[in-house]
């Protein structure tokens, strides 16, 4: 009842406010002390009384023209105001008719004063704002009935209706049956407000001023038994402490609204509040003496106290019950917050929420239902969500659930559900089990779509796993491509020693072959892997793909027809071209392989503008103008777990020995070096698609150019070769020397110094590996051609482009030859330099 009366109002309160609080005390002393009242002490008390309730309806008066009051809140405030003034009057007014003239005639007056101050207070609490009421129940109805029937059935009964009402009736006996009339109706009003009005600008302001209206109500109902002139011990000392609380409470509640801060949220009622209840039983506790003391003069007061008494059992009864309605409706509220913001978060949520049955049958589906999966939430509640699973992904995920049964801990699982449109999604879940809770009883799944993120896990994976391949490819180039050179030179140099027909020719024959396959095959793994740069030119997609028809057709076979819709107007492309001859083979081949009883295999070009990047699982798509090539075949078609694999280096589903699982990882790498994107669609039996996509070149196309060296391989030139692998630097040097060149041979670059410290004669050209033991070879380069001008620089090296890069020799234009070379490619590449610049390196 005094919430609110704590020491950080009497901190801010004006210093008036903090004096007549502190007297409050010392009246309430010396009326509980002081001797029969004379005419002073009367007039005394009356002063004090009358100055709480000027300062009460002023401040009342100044809150009600607070302009950040609701409306009703100032309408109410100027209403109290205009009542506590009645009080003010009849105060004034009471000395004058019974201090002073003991007139009880006069007395009407001043109650005249009083019992209109009721209305007027009434009415300023109906002006108070009020949230939406809890619905009324059967017994709250019926006993707001029994109230109002005996709290004005049982006065107007014996004081107007009862057939042995006295006569005359006098004053005072008016008075005792409408004070307490009143003052009841005033109990019930008030506890209206309380469960009804929304409490500005703080919950503890209204409180207060409440309080203070209720306790006034109080010292009426016993001022109506003091006027009866009933013998109770302390009565009109309860009356007068009475009256001074209630003005003290009125006082700071009404200071409180015109002095607290607006809140920053409107503030709720509260569930209940204790003021009538505690009012009513304090009045029980004050009745019953008088009612059973036998001191009263009137029969019929004694039995409208009776029915007065038999309202206050209503009205407990009637609080009781519509504090339990209150209680129940707050927490049905409570819940159907909670339950709302539940749906809400739900309804919002991307997230995929659904709730199983110990049969794992859907009892709830999300809203999220119909983007995760593409199916409306009415449609999948009633399924299994074994349904939904990827039948690899049944044991596992029956296995999850069995173990969630046995143990509420929440617990995270990964699985794959049909979508709508027959792919599948990869869904991590995070499921409780909540089977012993009454409001789900069930499992909850709470399923995030993570297929984006697992795919792009699977690209960094199919990267690292590419990297791995790369450094593993590009530490053996070099060793290997050393082999292939010492390979390749001899059977070069053997076959053009023996007779024509020799029968040792066809062996060279393929020693020779299986050298140039071994030197294409470790092309192609360094181009996937991206350790070696391709020789890339801007050309005509259209003559690129009529050129290489004959070969395709070859391969192809008589049984599978070549169909080219090649379009017109086509955009060029920058490419290997080398590498898109081979790329086409490669796929050419695995048609052929897809259509074993024939079919058809169609080549399409196409111009794209591309407005988005398209994320593939493969190489993707990135957005702008683009051309692409669409190779399709009416083959036999890829599953799922063919589609995952299909450009890893060395997977193939051909038989041992029937290929070198290189080929489609080939054409992954040359796209990728093109800036370019790959996307498949296939389906078993079906056939497959592969589109490869590359972005329009800005350039013009470059036309070839014929080897103006092309029949220049003999020579007769001094050549300084310089080698630390002796089976090349042996077979280059027969080669050299086969073909007209004097051949100063050295295994570092100390002993290519030592050489050319002791030869008078002139050196033309210096032949040497890049990387070796000591002195690399562009340093020896720089070193000798700083002492010899003349001297031509041609490197040879079988070292990858991002090994030779911090060299200087990664560059188009660098002098270098590639390892492993022929016979033929090393002396037109030899006379190339020979022809150009000096000093060159």
């Amino acid at each position: 009842m005094f919430a609110g009366l704590h020491l950080s109002w009497f901190q801010r309160a004006p210093w008036w406010l903090k004096g007549v609080t502190l007297c409050v005390p010392l009246y309430v002393l010396w009326v509980a002390t002081y001797p029969p009242p004379t005419t002073g002490h009367r007039i005394l008390e009356l002063g004090f009384l009358a100055l709480l309730q000027v300062l009460t309806t002023g401040t009342l008066w100044k809150a009600s023209k607070r302009l950040d009051l609701p409306p009703g809140y100032r309408q109410a405030t100027g209403w109290l105001a205009l009542a506590w003034s009645m009080s003010v009057l009849a105060s004034l007014l009471w000395p004058f008719t019974t201090v002073w003239q003991s007139q009880e005639a006069n007395l009407g007056l001043v109650d005249v004063f009083y019992i209109v101050a009721y209305p007027i207070t009434f009415l300023g609490l109906s002006r108070l704002p009020k949230a939406s009421p809890p619905l009324p129940g059967s017994w709250r109805v019926l006993l707001d009935s029994a109230a109002f029937i005996v709290g004005v059935g049982v006065p107007l009964w014996f004081f107007a209706i009862h057939p042995t009402l006295e006569k005359p009736q006098t004053l005072i006996s008016i008075l005792s049956i409408i004070y307490p009339g009143l003052a009841f109706l005033g109990v019930m009003a008030l506890n209206s407000v309380l469960l009804r009005a929304e409490p500005f600008p703080s919950r503890s302001a209204l409180n207060l001023l409440l309080a203070g209206i209720g306790i006034s109500w109080l010292a009426d109902m016993m001022f109506a038994m003091e006027i009866t002139q009933l013998t109770v011990p302390g009565l009109k000392y309860w009356v007068n402490i009475s009256n001074a609380l209630s003005l003290i409470l009125a006082l700071v509640g009404s200071w409180r609204i015109l002095a607290d801060p607006a809140p920053a949220q409107p503030l709720r009622p509260a569930p209940v509040s204790p003021v009538p209840m505690v009012a009513i039983v304090l009045v029980t506790l004050g009745l019953l003496p008088v009612l059973f003391s036998g001191a009263m003069e009137s029969q019929t007061i004694q039995k409208v106290l009776a029915g007065v008494l038999l309202l206050i059992f209503v009205l407990l009864l009637r609080e009781t019950l519509a504090l339990k309605e209150t209680s129940r409706h707050a927490a049905e509220a409570a819940t159907a917050g909670v339950q709302a913001r539940f749906e809400t978060l739900v309804r919002h949520s991307s997230d995929l929420v659904l709730v199983l049955d110990r049969k794992r049958v859907v009892t709830f589906a999300s809203p999220a239902a119909l983007k995760v999966l593409g199916i409306e939430p009415d449609e999948l509640t009633g399924k299994s969500v074994m349904e939904l699973l990827h039948p690899e992904d049944l044991p596992m995920t029956s296995a999850f659930l069995l173990d969630l049964l046995r143990s509420p801990e929440t617990r995270i699982h990964q699985c794959r559900m049909r979508h709508s449109g027959g792919d599948w999604r990869v869904l991590e879940i995070s499921a409780s089990n909540l089977l012993d809770d009454p409001t789900v009883h069930g499992f909850v799944l709470n399923a995030r779509d993570i297929s984006e993120r697992h795919r792009l896990e699977d690209q960094l994976r199919e990267a690292q796993k590419m990297e791995a391949v790369g450094r593993l490819a590009g530490g053996v180039a070099h060793d290997f491509n050393n082999l292939l050179s010492a390979i390749l030179g001899n059977a070069e140099l053997a076959e053009a020693h023996l007779p024509e027909g020799h029968p040792a020719g066809l062996d060279l024959k393929r020693i020779y072959g299986a050298a140039t396959r071994g030197a294409v095959l470790t092309g192609r793994l360094l181009a996937f892997c991206r350790r070696e740069l391709p020789e890339s030119k801007t050309i005509d997609p259209r003559e690129a793909l009529k050129g290489v028809a004959p070969l395709l057709e070859g391969l192809l076979g008589e049984r599978i027809r070549l169909v080219l819709d090649l379009g017109w107007g086509i955009w060029p492309i920058t490419i290997d071209p080398n590498g898109l001859e081979q790329a086409l083979l490669n796929m050419a081949a695995n048609a052929r392989d897809a259509m074993p009883d024939g079919g058809h295999l169609t080549l399409t070009l196409q111009n794209l503008t591309i407005p988005d990047t398209q994320v593939t699982p493969y190489l993707p798509i990135a957005a702008g103008e683009a051309v692409a090539l669409d190779i399709t075949d009416t083959g036999t078609g890829m599953d799922e777990a063919t589609l995952q694999h299909l450009f890893e280096p060395f997977f193939t589903t051909k038989a041992r020995g029937k290929g070198t699982g290189l080929g489609l990882a080939s054409v992954y790498g040359l796209v990728k070096a093109a800036a370019g994107g790959i996307d498949v669609q296939s389906q078993a039996g079906k056939g497959t698609t592969i589109r490869l996509v590359f972005p329009r070149a800005s350039g013009v196309i470059e036309a070839d150019e014929a080897s103006s060296v092309a029949n220049l391989i003999q020579g007769w030139e001094t050549v300084l070769l310089v080698e630390d692998e002796a089976s090349v630097r042996e077979t280059t040097q027969r080669i050299l020397s086969a073909n007209g060149y004097l051949v100063l041979a050295a295994g570092d670059a100390d002993e290519a110094r030592d050489i050319l410290r002791n030869r008078t004669g002139e050196v033309h050209l210096l032949l040497t590996d890049v990387i070796m033991p000591g002195d690399s070879g562009p340093a020896l380069a720089a070193e000798l051609v700083q002492s010899r001008p003349s001297l031509r620089v041609l490197y040879m090296s079988g070292y990858t482009a991002n090994e030779l890069g911090p060299h200087g020799l990664a560059r188009p234009d660098a002098p270098l030859l590639r390892k492993p070379f022929t016979v033929g490619q090393l002396t037109r590449r030899l006379r190339a330099v020979l022809a150009g610049p000096a000093g060159r390196i």
